[in-house]
């Protein structure tokens, strides 16, 4: 076999392999059709990947911020789904294209996951002030007791001037609530006849130096990082048979709940560095 042959047998091998070749910083081989990973063998992963979780919003703004700040040739996205109070930062989303600056989608596989948790009182004031179930007097006490130092029952004067009396106000308003039945009798004459009628109802009050308001005040932070705002809940009274019962609401819930995504947004825009934040939800798997 001459040289010429030998040449053009080394050049065919050059090109098959380059053929093969992939142009990837993950290592790998081709065997047939498939193509295997290899980056297992070596001592250490190509490239950053994984999901972080946190109910903390510091937490979540500080990773994200330092994995920006950490890698230049990586642009985070945050997606922010308000309603939920969650959101998603997606670190390599894109990747800066050193020549020219311009963004390449990424892998999307590296994620910091925000999932808000409720603080203590916020959890159970949405838990009690439902507005279906019906609280016996015990459980309306309960309540109030255990949250006492953020509880206020406002008062009224003569003048339709308010101020604020502690829970203990509350307290004894609730414990002193009793049901009553009152009964009412109607009689009608006419000339060719009459009518008698009857009417019982069931009244609940309390005694009138501790009369139960229409609402009370309920002072917290939703959520570690918000700021503190006054809850007002609706107050109303039912019978149960011979018993009382209190069913509590949180006045203009929806528009509490618009108020507190709307500062939830306005946070994470304020703490991230990233630019580019989206409301909504992202699915990398599309």
């Amino acid at each position: 076999m001459d040289s010429t042959a030998v040449n053009a047998i080394r050049d065919l091998a050059v090109e098959a392999a380059e053929a093969n070749r992939i142009h990837s910083d993950i290592p790998a081989i081709v065997l047939g059709d498939k193509v295997i990973s290899l980056e297992q063998f070596n001592a250490g992963r190509s490239r950053f990947r994984g999901v972080f979780r946190t109910p903390l919003m510091s937490a979540f703004i500080g990773y994200t911020n330092a994995n920006a700040e950490d890698n230049e040739d990586l642009a985070p996205t945050v997606f922010v789904d308000a309603e939920k109070e969650s959101a998603r930062a997606v670190i390599n989303a894109y990747v800066v294209n050193k020549a020219d600056g311009s963004l390449v989608p990424g892998h999307c596989d590296h994620n910091a996951i925000l999932e808000l948790r409720k603080s203590a009182p916020y959890a159970a004031l949405v838990a009690r002030c439902d507005g279906k179930q019906e609280l016996t007097q015990r459980n309306a006490i309960e309540f109030v007791e255990d949250w006492a130092h953020l509880v206020t029952m406002p008062i009224v004067d003569g003048e339709g001037n308010e101020t604020t009396a502690p829970a203990g106000r509350l307290i004894a308003a609730i414990r002193s609530m009793t049901v009553k039945a009152v009964e009412e009798s109607q009689t009608t004459v006419q000339n060719h006849g009459g009518r008698v009628s009857s009417m019982a109802q069931i009244e609940v009050s309390s005694a009138a130096a501790t009369a139960l308001p229409e609402r009370f005040y309920f002072l917290c932070a939703p959520y570690q990082g918000f700021s503190e705002r006054v809850f007002q809940i609706r107050v109303v009274a039912r019978n149960n048979g011979d018993k009382p019962v209190l069913v509590l609401s949180i006045v203009s819930v929806d528009e509490v709940k618009e108020s507190i995504a709307a500062e939830f947004e306005m946070l994470l825009r304020s703490g991230l560095d990233t630019p580019k934040i989206t409301i909504g939800t992202f699915d990398s798997r599309s």
